[in-house]
């Protein structure tokens, strides 16, 4: 006759997924694949069923143990998973050779990285601007003199001429047109071959060799909006206390917080955010942390996972995900306390 072994998941792609089929739902993933291969190779029977209150499982105040790992430690099932091991789990479960590794990650929004409104002055250095300007300046002072030399005399203001002859070479240096040629300082020199030499020399030289020289660098100041996540790490979560950090309840993430005493000024902010996984809360969450104002923290592939699908149903790129160096452990299956040492050698054998 062939063992029977109650199995109970929840759902974390890639691992385990829920599928529809009819009016349930059916495990799909990698857990799939791995409790078909038990089945084949060592005559195993699984009766498998998901997780009702979508909860992993950890310790409770009140001593007893809440998900998947509940159901272990009340003997209602004999596997379950995919679990991250941790010292508080293995407690009450058995776990087998590792399937793989864990880290965590941060999905977070994201904005800009410098809001400064003169951030166009960013496209030169100092001493390049400096030199523009010194530059406009001398060539505004020989179209000045190319007036005088035109009407015998200066007609109007010559800090006005000036000050005209400025913005026309300014106006060309950014790429707009510098107005009328009928204006009282252009009239009299526009269709002079000694203005039309000093106005081709500007085009052709700084306009021309600023515009191609610091093309790379306009282009990366301008054309490409710079992003950065609203936070990237740790460190930065503790800095910024007006941003919630979100974990999912009964899960490694929780337990990893609770027992390190670095992190339990993060702890404290994150113990009455947690949510159970749905698609609407998982959505609720998700609107959050596009606004800023919050962030999520889960296991490293399963947020690529969810930021993937967000990006996808809302066709905005306004989420990412940062790789976090804490809480890394392995996955496994967990098996009752109890279970004989022959059936976990034969598991782990395969």
């Amino acid at each position: 006759m062939r063992p029977e072994f109650k199995v109970r998941y929840t759902e974390w792609p890639p691992w385990a997924m829920d599928v529809p089929v009819g009016n349930k739902t059916a495990l799909d993933g990698v857990l799939k694949d791995v409790f078909g291969a038990l089945s084949y190779s060592l005559n195993y029977k699984f009766q498998i069923q998901s997780q009702a209150d979508h909860q992993f499982g950890a310790l409770q105040a009140d001593g007893s143990y809440s998900g998947m790992l509940g159901a272990l430690h009340k003997k209602e099932v004999d596997v379950a998973g995919p679990l991250v091991a941790s010292e508080q789990r293995a407690a009450v479960a058995e776990f087998t050779n590792c399937l793989e590794f864990s880290k965590l990650g941060i999905i977070t929004g994201i904005m800009s990285s410098d809001r400064n409104m003169f951030l166009y002055a960013k496209v030169f250095s100092w001493q390049v601007w400096l030199a523009l300007l010194m530059t406009i300046i001398g060539v505004s002072l020989v179209a000045a003199l190319i007036y005088y030399v035109s009407v015998n005399g200066w007609e109007h203001n010559m800090i006005s001429l000036l000050a005209r002859y400025f913005w026309v070479f300014w106006s060309y240096l950014i790429g707009h047109d510098a107005g009328t040629t009928n204006h009282w300082a252009l009239v009299n020199i526009w269709n002079r071959h000694s203005f039309r030499i000093l106005l081709a020399a500007w085009l052709l030289g700084p306009v021309i060799n600023s515009l191609f020289s610091f093309q790379g660098s306009i282009t990366s100041t301008f054309a490409i909006t710079k992003l950065r996540p609203v936070i990237s790490d740790l460190e930065e979560l503790a800095r910024h206390t007006d941003v919630t950090p979100v974990t999912t309840r009964g899960s490694a993430v929780q337990i990893c917080f609770m027992t390190s005493p670095d992190h339990s000024h993060l702890w404290k902010r994150m113990q009455n955010t947690s949510i159970i996984f749905s698609a609407k809360t998982v959505a609720e969450s998700m609107k959050k942390i596009e606004k800023g104002t919050h962030i999520l923290i889960v296991d490293y592939i399963y947020a690529l996972s969810i930021a993937s699908d967000y990006v996808k149903k809302t066709g905005r790129c306004t989420v990412q995900v940062e790789e976090l160096l804490f809480c890394q452990n392995f996955i496994a299956l967990a098996l009752r306390k109890g279970t004989p040492a022959k059936t976990m050698r034969r598991i782990n054998s395969r």
